[in-house]
């Protein structure tokens, strides 16, 4: 295999595996890795994840009202952590970034490029043992919207599920990991949360899975500069949508990336129950009658196949190749600068509940703006409202041990016909298949909201819906796999919404 041609693939891999590259681009290098084991490799190397949140190693799920977002997050069932912790990993500006580290990452990846010409990057070159390894932080970027770290593990190891990193301030702040990604076993970069502007000094913190040993690095922090290149934005905006009341509550322009935060809430005496952002599921709305959120839950999802706006779950040209570059943006928040023209790359979106008043909060994740940025345009992802069924519609199932059972069964709830499929066993996970007759494209004008309960109505899992080519699936990770006899309760229906845009946001200067 020609020595240079494999060198051109590698300088690649990275930009290929988060579909940043047009469609000839990808069928050069599918061709070259279909002939060279080492590439092939390396392309395996971007898609490993690395640590995991503090508090997310054999943790046991625990979804009760009482608990607030953050606790949900912590003690998620580690089976369904897996599928969160990879859908946050395709985050295309610190994917693409991590191939790059400790191959000077400032100049070779665009979203860090501008931190180490203004000088924002600090330099740390601090070496710790953590067990048989040695951790070495050559650098920390300490941006408004989030914390990079760039550093390096010797040996070279594949430390998957391994260790915990996160980091708290002199005044107590923590803050925690939220992605990251490694190259090689060996160059490795995290990211966290921003830090408090009055933070002055950070203890950066490595833990073994067994929390017996751990490195600290002490860093100090200089926010002055940064603080004069970066722009925070209170635009109180709002708007209304099917019984949904939306805030437009802060933009954060930083260095590195953009960050737009938004609440969703409803009325007290509203009969929406649930909000949806695009087909994935619902999050609970309104508070119960001890004044406390129906159900607290917080979640992270990375940007669809296809980073810069692949339709969510759609094939681009073949199994397993990334959508082309220039592929039309579906199903995600689209952030267009009006001074220019351009669209920001969209990295990825967090949510959690606000137990005491029942609302969600948001963010949206973006790539750096141009510093000349002086009005915004932010269009919403596909928006559901959910109502609950009354009564709930019920389905008894007997579980299969494996394989799959056919159901064939129609269910209609408030005029809203949905056709049960089948019900299959796949590895650790239970996926019921339907469909909604007469619906197509990428988001039906409704969609279900199923929930999985023993005879005496108590949840048993956590669900994923997905949408695609006029099928529905939902997969649910059982808590208790040995339980066969259920009912698949059909909570709520969701409706789609009118498209939820803010235009002409002023951010200048």
């Amino acid at each position: 295999m020609s020595e240079s041609k494999c060198e051109i693939v590698q300088d690649l891999l990275a930009l290929y595996a988060e579909g940043e590259v047009s469609a000839a681009t990808a069928g050069f290098v599918e061709e070259h890795l279909s002939s060279c084991n080492e590439c092939r490799r390396s392309l395996e190397e971007f898609q490993k994840p690395i640590f995991h949140a503090p508090g997310q190693l054999n943790s046991e799920i625990n979804e009760t009202r009482e608990k607030t977002a953050a606790v949900f997050l912590v003690r998620l069932r580690r089976t369904f952590l897996m599928v969160l912790v990879l859908l946050a990993l395709s985050a295309a500006g610190l994917a693409s970034a991590s191939y790059y580290a400790g191959k000077n990452v400032a100049t070779r990846d665009p979203a860090y490029a501008r931190a180490e010409k203004m000088g924002l990057i600090t330099p740390v070159g601090q070496t710790k043992q953590l067990g048989q390894s040695w951790i070495t932080v050559d650098g920390i970027l300490f941006d408004a919207a989030r914390t990079t770290v760039f550093y390096r593990m010797s040996p070279a190891q594949d430390m998957s599920g391994e260790i915990e990193i996160e980091m708290r301030d002199e005044n107590g702040n923590y803050y925690p990991y939220f992605a990251g990604k490694g190259y090689r076993g060996e160059h490795f970069m995290a990211e966290l949360a921003a830090i408090e502007p009055d933070a002055r000094a950070v203890s950066l913190i490595f833990t073994d899975s067994a929390g017996s040993e751990k490195a600290v690095f002490d860093i100090q922090v200089d926010t002055v500069k940064l603080a004069g290149l970066t722009r925070e934005i209170s635009p109180e905006l709002k708007s209304e949508a099917g019984g949904l009341k939306i805030s437009l509550d802060k933009l954060v322009l930083g260095v590195s990336q953009s960050v737009v935060e938004f609440t969703v809430a409803v009325e007290p005496d509203s009969d929406v129950t649930g909000v949806g952002f695009g087909a994935g599921q619902p999050f609970s709305l309104g508070l119960g009658p001890d004044g406390q959120a129906h159900a607290a839950a917080a979640g992270f999802t990375g940007p669809p196949r296809g980073a810069t706006g692949a339709p969510p779950d759609q094939p681009s040209g073949g199994p397993g190749r990334p959508a082309a570059k220039d592929a039309p943006p579906v199903g995600i928040p689209l952030l267009i600068d009006l001074t220019n023209g351009k669209s920001a790359a969209y990295e990825g979106a967090k949510y959690s509940t606000i137990t005491s008043t029942g609302s969600v909060a948001g963010s949206f994740l973006f790539n750096a703006l141009d510093v000349d940025a002086k009005k915004l345009k932010l269009s919403f992802p596909p928006l559901y409202a959910y109502r609950q069924t009354i009564p709930e519609e019920k389905v008894s199932l007997t579980i299969p041990t494996e394989g799959e059972v056919l159901l064939d069964r129609n269910i209609t709830a408030g005029g809203k016909e949905i056709y049960l499929d089948r019900l299959s066993v796949e590895g650790e996970r239970l996926c019921l298949y339907y469909r909604l007759p007469g619906q197509q494209g990428y988001f039906p004008v409704y969609l279900p909201d199923f929930r999985l309960e023993d005879n005496e109505g108590r949840p048993l899992g956590h669900s994923r819906n997905t949408w695609e080519n006029e099928t529905g699936r939902i997969e649910i990770y059982l808590t208790d796999p040995g339980q066969r006899d259920l009912t698949l309760n059909l909570a709520a229906v969701g409706e789609k919404l009118p498209d939820v845009v803010f235009d002409r946001i002023p951010v200048g200067n």
